[in-house]
Parts: structure tokens; sequence; C-alpha cells
């Protein structure tokens, strides 16, 4: 993670981007500390207080000027800290003596130690550090404050439940080593199309199929509880 950033975009093979549910585990660094899941109304509490916003162009060592994409909430005057390019960088702490809001541009800027991207985060009144929570929406895991310089290269570990890929055709390949169980599951539909009065208690495939499935979930090691549903119409 590089210092003074507060996301992370998820795996795109994560179940459900858009929530927690399907998100095991966060943990930071080789001690793997613990993050706990954090709803919106806290999300929203860790930065009260807070300016943030990213740099609207590139800006060059011992700028003068910046243009930020909104400089509303910032003060008039004051110090911004400008997230750092990559993880051997610390970040810049610069000062400047007015904020233009009609063109978001902070002015007569001084200690731009090294020159940054545009769309690099910018923050004022912010505490850097450890994060402890996440938030998720829209494909990006948002902590509860940005890291620090301390924390600048720890990996974060994720464990998730991946999305099931779709098999739509019988070329495709299933993405699971007991696929056989299903085979009893689908004589069962076959049978059920030619005939729907079938009854499926009595069903000798069917029987075989649910016995399978329950023996599969008994194999399950991992302290985590499954279930398997059949998604066919």
């Amino acid at each position: 993670m590089y210092r003074r950033r507060n996301t992370l975009t998820l795996p795109t093979n994560l179940r459900d981007c858009d929530t927690s549910k399907h998100i095991l585990s966060v943990r930071i660094g080789k001690d793997a500390l613990p993050l706990k899941w954090m709803d919106k109304i806290e999300f929203n509490e860790a930065y009260q207080g807070v300016a943030h916003t990213t740099l609207n162009g590139a800006i060059l060592t011992g700028a003068t000027s910046i243009v930020l994409t909104s400089s509303g909430d910032f003060d008039e005057s004051g110090a911004i800290d400008i997230a750092a390019e990559d993880i051997t960088e610390d970040i810049d702490n610069a000062d400047y003596t007015t904020n233009t809001e009609s063109t978001n541009t902070l002015g007569t800027v001084t200690n731009v130690d090294t020159g940054h991207t545009s769309g690099r985060d910018v923050w004022q009144s912010v505490s850097f550090g450890v994060p402890t929570k996440y938030y998720v929406n829209n494909g990006i895991m948002t902590f509860n404050q940005p890291f620090d310089n301390d924390s600048a290269g720890e990996n974060i570990w994720l464990d998730y439940y991946q999305k099931k890929e779709v098999a739509n055709s019988f070329g495709d390949l299933l993405d699971e080593n007991f696929y056989p169980i299903y085979k009893p599951y689908m004589r069962y539909r076959i049978k059920l199309r030619k005939n729907s009065s079938l009854n499926k208690d009595t069903d000798a495939d069917y029987i075989d199929w649910v016995q399978k499935r329950e023996t599969q979930v008994l194999k399950e090691f991992g302290s985590q509880n499954i279930r398997i549903q059949i998604d066919i119409p």
C-alpha cells in the first residue's frame, strides 16, 4: 500500500463487489492485523472534518500553484498532504497562502519536494496511521484512515468467495472438482421436463443428488458454512 492512500481496488472475481458479505477477512502486513467492516454511517463519521480531493493535473517539483479537482472544502490558507507516487517515497506536505475556489487553485505554494501525477490524493486535517476498519462499495475497499509512512509497501491480505463461472453450454468447464454430484440432479431435471407431475421425494435420481450434495457439504473443513444451490430454470 502506498503512503497516504486509503483505497484498494477489489479483485474482479469477488462474488459481490458492492458489499462485504463475501469477504471472509482483511489483514495488513506480516503481523496480519485484522480489519473490521464498518457501514456507510460509521465511514462518514471517520472522515468528519477532513478535506479530501485529487490533483487535477500533474505538478512538478517546486510547483508554486496546484489545481485540485475541488478546493471548496480546503482552508483559505494552510497546508496539504499529497499522497506519495510509490512505496519508496514520502508524502509532500506543501504550504499555500491562497485558495481560489472558482478555479480550484491553491496559490503561493511551497515545499513541493517531488512531482505528482494527476489524480493523486490530496488531504487536509486527516490523521494517518494503520487502518482498523474498511467499507466496500462499487468494487472499491476504502479504509477508515489513509496509510502512514510506516505501512508503505505492506501487503493487504484478502480472503473472499469468488464468483462462480456461468456454465451455459456443453463445452463449458465447471470450476469445481466435484461436478459428478450434479449428474443425478440433471437426470431428475430432464425427467421433470417430460413429466411435470414427477415427485422428487420418491425419485431415485433426486434422492441420489441430495445424498451426494450432503456428503460434499460434510467434507468442508474450513470452518465456513457453505450451501449448494442449483440455478437452473
